[in-house]
């Protein structure tokens, strides 16, 4: 049997426990994320793909559109470019990235919110999109 159960707990939402001891470091699960996007604090250093840092003494490769995405590979930059050709074209986005840029508070943050929400739905299966289209009632991308 497999070593944990999910349940929900009173209080605690929605939880993974543990059905028998389990040694430190066992790979209890492996799943690939809906969707992740580089925390725009971090843009100056890191992969907007793979979230890698530069190499030491390299320089990442940056967009020659928008001039936030940065990559350290054109194979990230290709890897990348179906979800990032819609935010380098974002006028919001360009909106909170001028925020960020003028210091205001919380505004990385919300760029990043965006982000990943962009990139969420932009992956939504194609259910959603057919329910959203007949007036799906409140469903995500309805």
């Amino acid at each position: 049997t497999y070593p944990v159960r999910i349940e929900a707990v009173p209080g605690r939402g929605r939880c993974v426990i543990a059905t028998r001891d389990v040694a430190a470091g066992t790979l209890l699960l492996r799943s690939s994320p809906a969707a992740a996007v580089l925390h725009p604090a971090l843009a100056d250093s890191r992969c907007a793909a793979c979230f890698q840092r530069a190499r030491e003494g390299g320089r990442l490769s940056v967009c020659s559109r928008c001039h936030r995405a940065k990559y350290c590979s054109r194979e990230c930059q290709a890897g990348d470019w179906a979800d990032h050709r819609a935010e380098c074209r974002d006028a919001a986005l360009r909106a909170v990235w001028a925020a960020m840029a003028a210091g205001r508070p919380g505004a990385a943050d919300e760029a990043s919110d965006m982000l990943l929400l962009g990139r969420v739905v932009r992956r939504r299966p194609a259910g959603w999109r057919a329910a959203g289209a007949a007036g799906g009632g409140g469903r995500a991308g309805g």
